[in-house]
């Protein structure tokens, strides 16, 4: 009896050295190669979109870079060409077909549209605006010197315009409409209720 009772004390010893206790559940992680523990993957510079540079979406036949075009544009047939806060040192004339709009723009020539698809433009200033023979226009938040509409097919809109000079509108169908629009030489013909 005396010798079993030393065998049992012998075997729990070794348990406790190589620590192991009876009824103790085994590892849950197993230890890689050389004892280190799993580094976590670093985000990497492709992890991260690329942001896209801001440009203007438009074909106005001239290549626009920046914020200043020194020179005429003409808009080539049936496309369309947008500019967002643009300063045009020179004219823009729109071809058959062919839309344009102005965002917060500055034109110091002349604004052509003859046989033209649309025309927006919104806020900005400008010299002259001719729209001849056209489909759709429309004109609001603008300074402008003189805006002329004539022999128009669409829909004519001018809404809250600051013009230095004439607001004038002829042979159009329909008739131009709008409100707000401050004139300080005057509205005549079809657009004569739409200045004051």
């Amino acid at each position: 009896m005396k010798k079993i009772v030393t065998f049992a004390a012998a075997a729990a010893a070794t348990l406790a050295v190589v620590g192991c206790t009876p009824g103790a559940s085994a590892p849950t992680t197993a230890p890689t190669q050389g004892g280190s523990t799993p580094a976590t993957a670093s985000p990497t510079a492709t992890d991260t979109p690329t942001p896209t540079p801001s440009t203007q979406p438009l074909d106005c036949g001239v290549p626009v870079n920046g914020k200043t075009v020194n020179g005429d544009i003409t808009v080539p047939k049936d496309a369309k060409c947008v500019l967002d806060g643009v300063t045009v040192n020179g004219k823009i004339s729109i071809r058959d077909h062919a839309s344009l709009e102005l965002k917060n723009a500055k034109v110091t020539g002349e604004i052509m549209g003859d046989v033209y698809e649309n025309i927006l433009i919104s806020g900005g200033t400008y010299n002259i605006i001719n729209l001849w023979n056209g489909n759709t226009a429309t004109v609001e938040n603008a300074t402008i010197q003189k805006l002329e509409s004539t022999n128009n097919h669409g829909p004519q809109t001018f809404n809250g315009n600051n013009i230095k000079g004439r607001l004038q509108c002829r042979d159009n169908d329909p008739a131009p409409t709008g409100k707000g629009n401050k004139t300080y030489l005057g509205a005549y013909f079809q657009c004569q209720a739409l200045g004051s």
